[in-house]
């Protein structure tokens, strides 16, 4: 699975336009809980991680992630 720059939402206003990392992260977050949901044991420490990282660049996933689903 290969995402092409192109094919991905642009960064929605109100987040860092600077910090491409922020929004890719949100989007792997996203894709994660969707397409694996049954497969919550494999991933789960690295949607911690990213979770928490978000939260180190004054970002709350949940309240976020319905950026996502507006696509």
């Amino acid at each position: 699975f290969v995402l092409k720059k192109k094919d991905l939402p642009p960064i929605p206003q109100g987040l860092d336009k600077s910090d491409e990392r922020v929004w890719m992260t949100i989007l792997i977050l996203f894709w994660l809980e969707k397409v694996y949901q049954n497969e919550r044991k494999a991933w789960r420490l690295v949607h911690q991680k990213g979770c928490e990282w978000l939260q180190l660049h004054g970002i709350n996933y949940d309240s976020v992630k319905t950026l996502v689903d507006l696509y």
